[in-house]
């Protein structure tokens, strides 16, 4: 009995053995990389270069917005809402920090409204993801 018990603890141990050299351990760990980032929170706008700006007519003006939670790539997944016109999607910078958009000199209404020339005053700006939409900001417009 003694020698079957010693014959079983010897199969066991060149099992482990055996299964060991077989697996061997990953002790360094591989790095991993995303290439879409996911935002649970709807995006922050801190701040909207310049915030007062003279639109020339027959121009546009780029107004920057930085931030946080903006969709970074292109095509743009980012609705900028213009005193309540949406705008045409734009990207955000790779980090999800920063959106330029243009302000247009003409304004649809839509349903069927002519488009009319954007007045000197201050209007609202906001964005919109897929997680919601952010805080508004002021920006006056000169003409």
């Amino acid at each position: 009995m003694r020698f079957l018990r010693a014959a079983v603890s010897v199969l066991a141990i060149a099992t482990m053995l055996a299964a060991a050299k077989c697996a061997p351990v990953q002790s360094q760990p591989k790095e991993i990389r995303a290439e879409k980032v996911i935002t649970t929170s709807p995006p922050v706008i801190e701040s909207a270069r310049p915030d007062s700006v003279v639109l020339p007519y027959g121009g546009v003006v780029e107004v920057t917005l930085s931030g946080s939670g903006f969709i970074p790539g292109k095509p743009g997944q980012n609705t900028v809402h213009f005193n309540g016109m949406a705008m045409p999607p734009v990207p955000a910078t790779s980090d999800g920090r920063q959106i330029v958009f243009a302000i247009p000199e003409m304004l649809s209404r839509g349903g069927g409204a002519p488009p009319s020339t954007l007045a000197p005053g201050s209007y609202t700006v906001s964005v919109e993801t897929t997680s919601g939409r952010s805080n508004a900001v002021k920006i006056r417009v000169y003409r």
